[in-house]
């Protein structure tokens, strides 16, 4: 692959009348006019000359040369975070350098970036910025167009002044994207505690319109990142996400009782995930003083949410919630009843087989019930093994016949013990 220099694409400037200003020592200055097809001559004889690329390279003793990275054009979101700003960190191909040199550019420099990174790839390396692009895309407008942007984006990278601890500072206080706020102060607090930088950046921090930057500060402070933390988790209209990273901070922070009344909180949140996570500490905790209100909101949440305690419910093991589980079996969402299901599965006795059998003929009889079916004979099943042929109970025993009826077991009446009733709830063939 050939080059096309600065000093070529310069020279192709200059002949087709842009004037490009001063950028690292290149002056364009208007020369004669080339019409369009004596343009496209010249076009033709550069792809003979370059192939199917350009690289068009910009060199400057100013650039600084521990800048080793490479964007594209192809967006890789699950790479990690670099400097917070979402965009950019989704466009990084391939770094060299440490993350707080690139979480330290200024906004404008990772626009300039990217005005470049959507469409071609660019190359900071060695004390020069590369940008390769496909040759035949380039006209004079297009070949222009890339020149200039790479002189301005060596320019902005080349200008940056102030320490890094400095240039972290400006970010936090400046930066339009909170993701960068956020990397730029944890990146500050983390390598320059000590510094007023990071003083400075910490106290602002804590008033940042973002609650997430605040929670990055709420981290870093005793008493008063307690206060801002309780304040993300109360407020309705912060996002879900603040929300449950600060409900888990002061679940980490406190003590049980100190959190008791934030996971009461939670639990009568409209936000689900706060509510999700406010489970997830229940089911953690095996905390049974919760299971009145987790039936409360199996009754009253939406379908998600009410499966979920529902499960908790569950898993804690409680018959006394035994009848509240029967409750919602009937006429609810496909997912609580199945939810229900499970949880009866786990913890009902023989006071749950009359209603869950009834459930598998209803369920037998609905175009979409095979689902509920499965899930309640295998709760039937899961029970008998649990509470066993014992006098007054029914016994149900799955064993594969067709046609879904009732009948003896095997062993027959002659081996049932006295006041046992033996049942078998059948597959369809």
């Amino acid at each position: 692959m050939r080059r096309l220099t600065a000093s070529l694409a310069r020279r192709l400037a200059e002949s087709l009348g842009k004037r490009l200003g001063d950028g690292l020592g290149l002056r364009l200055d208007q020369k004669e006019r080339l019409d369009r097809r004596l343009w496209r001559r010249v076009l033709d004889r550069l792809l003979g000359l370059f192939g199917a690329h350009f690289e068009i390279v910009v060199t400057s003793d100013r650039l600084p040369r521990h800048i080793d990275m490479e964007l594209q054009p192809q967006r890789r979101p699950m790479l990690p975070v670099v400097t917070g700003h979402r965009e950019f960190d989704d466009h990084i191909a391939r770094r060299a350098v440490d993350g707080a040199a690139l979480a330290a550019f200024r906004q404008s420099t990772r626009l300039a970036f990217l005005r470049l990174g959507r469409e071609f790839c660019v190359i900071v390396r060695d004390g020069s910025l590369t940008v390769r692009t496909p040759a035949t895309r380039m006209d004079d407008a297009s070949l222009t167009r890339i020149v200039r942007q790479a002189v301005e984006l060596a320019e902005d990278i080349a200008d940056h002044e102030g320490t890094e601890p400095q240039r972290l500072l400006h970010n936090v206080l400046f930066d339009a994207s909170s993701g960068a706020r956020k990397r730029s102060l944890e990146l500050l607090l983390a390598r320059y505690p000590r510094t007023y930088e990071a003083r400075l950046a910490l106290e602002r921090a804590t008033e940042d319109t973002n609650a997430h930057v605040r929670l990055a500060a709420a981290r870093r402070l005793g008493e008063r990142g307690i206060s801002i933390a309780r304040a993300i988790v109360g407020w309705e209209g912060e996002s879900a996400s603040a929300r449950v990273l600060a409900f888990e901070l002061l679940a980490a922070r406190l003590d049980d009782r100190a959190v008791e009344p934030l996971v009461d909180q939670a639990l009568d949140s409209r936000c689900p995930a706060l509510v999700s996570a406010a489970l997830s500490r229940v089911r953690k905790l095996r905390e049974l003083r919760r299971l009145e209100a987790l039936t409360k909101l199996a009754k009253r949440a939406a379908a998600p949410v009410a499966a979920e305690a529902i499960k908790v419910i569950g898993e804690l093991g409680d018959q006394r919630f035994e009848a509240a589980l029967l409750e919602l079996l009937d006429n609810q969402p496909v997912a609580i009843t199945a939810a229900a299901i499970e949880a009866l599965a786990r913890l009902g006795s023989g006071a749950s087989i009359s209603r869950l059998s009834r459930l598998c003929r209803l369920a037998k009889m609905a175009d979409d019930g095979a689902a509920l079916e499965v899930a309640a004979l295998d709760a039937l099943k899961r029970i008998q093994a649990r509470e066993g042929f014992t006098a007054g109970r029914v016994a149900v025993v799955d064993e594969g016949a067709p046609s879904g009826r009732l009948s003896p077991t095997e062993r027959g009446p002659s081996h049932a013990s006295r006041g046992e009733i033996s049942v078998v709830v059948a597959n369809a063939a």
